[in-house]
């Protein structure tokens, strides 16, 4: 497109020339003009060709580099045994739960310093995939949706319910409530599957203010 442009613009600047010479030169000016035109034309077309050949052989290139190494992530894929398989599938999928914007440590409590409770729960999705999709599939959580990994609080407070926030890839779960008073605590139980995805010693969480 942008080659196109800088033809045309090259074609219309020459033409100007060539006419104004012509209607306020002598027509011998005029002969040199048209042929220096002409002569332009060519060398700006020829300089077009060469980089439209340049870009096609690029991209020729570009798409062999990504073939071969398709080929060459299927031919070490190959190589795997289903658990070294399923451990990528996994690491392909990363998991955050924050309370306040805290990480959960991994005896599961935390201690905040307000009223308000805000749950985060995030799944991520690895930018740089070369899994088949059925295999990366087979990494993620399971369940349909993230909050089934989630159940159990008990606060006495009233929640705004888990919300499903998508970004892209991305999926974040949403979980709010307020009035918590101090040395008063939240407690929220997480499966087996979830626990181990944050890397956790507990199943059970507890978020207590100070």
């Amino acid at each position: 497109m942008k080659n196109n442009q800088s033809f045309i613009f090259v074609v219309i600047l020459v033409v100007f020339l060539f006419v104004g010479v012509y209607l306020f030169g002598d027509k011998q000016d005029s002969s040199l003009v048209y042929d220096q035109v002409i002569e332009e034309l060519e060398r700006t077309n020829q300089e077009l060709e060469e980089k439209t050949v340049r870009q096609r052989e690029e991209l020729a290139n570009r798409d062999a580099e990504i073939l071969n190494y398709k080929e060459t992530i299927g031919q070490l894929v190959s190589q795997l045994n289903d658990n070294q398989l399923m451990t990528i599938a996994e690491d392909h999928w990363q998991y955050q739960l924050t309370v306040n914007d805290i990480n959960i440590p991994k005896d599961g409590i935390v201690e905040i310093d307000n009223h308000f409770v805000e749950f985060v729960l995030v799944e991520h999705q690895s930018e740089n995939v070369f899994l088949p999709d059925e295999l990366l599939a087979q990494g993620q959580i399971s369940g349909e949706f993230l909050d089934e990994h989630l159940f159990g609080i008990s606060s006495g407070l009233d929640g705004e319910g888990w919300t499903e926030i998508g970004r892209g890839i991305d999926r974040d779960y949403f979980f709010g409530m307020s009035g918590l008073e101090s040395g008063a605590e939240v407690q929220l139980s997480i499966t087996d599957e979830l626990k181990e995805r944050l890397a956790l010693d507990t199943n059970r969480l507890i978020i207590r203010r100070k």
